[in-house]
């Protein structure tokens, strides 16, 4: 277990709630920009086989992690028991065809609790640099396939960054967390089943 969430899984989970309400408030926020943007493009993702359930992202925050997770106590212990399964492989061969243990039949079992990046990625986009430049990330594949030939729709990202950095930032120091985390979804799924274990 990486020692961000050793930290963070060693308070009292009645500390991180305040946190996760306002961490799903921020969500909401991005969910809304994200499919005003999507539906003036008419693009709206229905999953397909190489979505980004298959690329490797890396996670660096507690806080998205544990809200990720109190979505994952939710599900019954069977599904449970078959995402923690996928983790463990995933973990252990990270090219084997499932990089998230979270996404069966093209879809995410934790959608409502996934993190930012899963939220954000797929559309053409924006971030603003803090000395003032600005930098255009290109959308997915299918995303560019279904709307090529049409006018850029602005979408920028960058108070998404700020506001969760901002969240971050105040949940670390609530909670006395100092170590920085960068795990991917099956690390975070298989350390927080090893955290259940030892209490």
């Amino acid at each position: 277990m990486k020692d961000g969430l050793v930290e963070a899984f060693s308070t009292e989970t009645a500390l991180w709630e305040p946190f996760l309400d306002r961490i799903a408030r921020l969500y909401a926020d991005m969910d809304d920009m994200y499919r005003r943007v999507s539906d003036q493009y008419g693009f709206h993702c229905q999953g397909c086989k190489d979505n980004c359930c298959r690329s490797t992202f890396y996670h660096h925050t507690v806080l998205e992690s544990l809200y990720l997770m109190k979505g994952f106590e939710q599900m019954d212990k069977d599904r449970q028991a078959v995402v923690v399964k996928r983790a463990q492989v995933v973990s252990l061969y990270p090219r084997a065809g499932h990089f998230c243990p979270l996404c069966q039949e093209e879809r995410c079992l934790l959608y409502t609790y996934r993190p930012m990046i899963c939220r954000l990625h797929g559309i053409a986009h924006e971030v603003r640099r803090p000395d003032g430049a600005v930098s255009y990330g290109p959308g997915c594949e299918q995303f560019e396939a279904v709307t090529q030939g049409q006018s850029y729709v602005v979408f920028d990202r960058t108070e998404f960054y700020w506001a969760l950095s901002r969240l971050e930032k105040e949940a670390r120091e609530c909670l006395g967390v100092t170590k920085r985390i960068k795990m991917t979804v099956s690390q975070m799924v298989t350390a927080f089943k090893n955290r259940s274990r030892s209490l």
